[in-house]
């Protein structure tokens, strides 16, 4: 009883008049942990409870928008992306495929070296990292036991990625981790779709931008755009998505930071070492 009562005080609070953005992503952190708390007692929210906390939610996902999330404290931000990773991130049920239009780059182009000329068809990518609410889908399906998925190789050789049990504990809208080559290009065929060639996956980095740097343009990584190894930083991975300012012009969040990405190629004498991107 008092845990339905604080959970009713906590909802009042953050829909109380006037609440700001800050208060109501403060209410759905707490709120999150205490469904998690209580989830061993096999709790659960009462009709009307669940529709204001629902609303509540849908309310708090400016903490993703790139003009208003950064009023708001990064430990706030963080507890409220994580709660909604514990039940249920609503842009994980949407369409996250963006289209990326073709066309003619120079590939690995810096300051120093002009790069490669490359030509990309156009293709679609996903908008964030595969979390781990989409991997386990895959994992659910039985998708480890059908061989049709595994053409690229690995059959038989992994069972889950590693941790995984750890990871479903975590908040679900966190990139699945642990995962290898084999298993990323299974995950990708189920999906009905292959890993990104190392060439599209620049190219959409660079968003048909010549010359910058980074994912968002040429300023230098900082907390507000990245998730990576800077002073005070989270030191693991992140909600994907909690850096909007970061994303690229065409949507594409956590490019940069968070966890390193697989591309499809291989290379080396015997064809074993795999493209990595992107960086953690």
């Amino acid at each position: 009883m008092l845990d339905r009562i604080f959970a009713s005080q906590r909802l009042d609070r953050a829909e109380a008049p006037g609440a700001d953005l800050t208060e109501k992503a403060r209410g759905v952190g707490l709120m999150g942990l205490l469904l998690r708390d209580l989830e061993a007692w096999n709790y659960a929210m009462a009709d009307e409870m669940a529709a204001r906390y629902k609303a509540l939610q849908q309310d708090v996902m400016a903490i993703f928008d790139a003009e208003r999330a950064y009023g708001i404290p990064f430990g706030v931000r963080l507890d409220a992306a994580n709660a909604l990773g514990l039940t249920g991130d609503p842009r994980l049920e949407q369409d996250n495929f963006v289209r990326i239009e073709g066309g003619t780059f120079w590939m690995g182009a810096d300051d120093e070296n002009r790069g490669r000329k490359e030509t990309v068809e156009p293709f679609l990518i996903g908008r964030y990292l595969v979390t781990v609410a989409e991997y386990q889908r895959f994992v659910e399906a039985t998708g480890y036991s059908i061989e049709d998925y595994w053409k690229a190789g690995g059959f038989g050789e992994f069972t889950e990625p590693d941790e995984w049990a750890a990871q479903l504990e975590e908040p679900k809208n966190r990139p699945a981790t642990g995962v290898s080559w084999y298993e990323a290009s299974a995950y990708c065929r189920w999906n009905q779709g292959r890993l990104p060639k190392e060439k599209e996956w620049e190219f959409a980095a660079r968003a048909n931008r010549e010359g910058v740097k980074y994912p968002w343009g040429n300023d230098e990584p900082n907390e507000r755009l990245a998730n990576y190894d800077y002073e005070d930083s989270p030191g693991k991975p992140t909600p994907v998505g909690l850096y909007p300012a970061g994303a690229t012009p065409t949507g594409l969040h956590d490019v940069a930071g968070n966890f390193w990405e697989w591309a499809e190629e291989a290379f080396g004498d015997d064809r074993t070492m795999r493209v990595l991107r992107g960086g953690g």
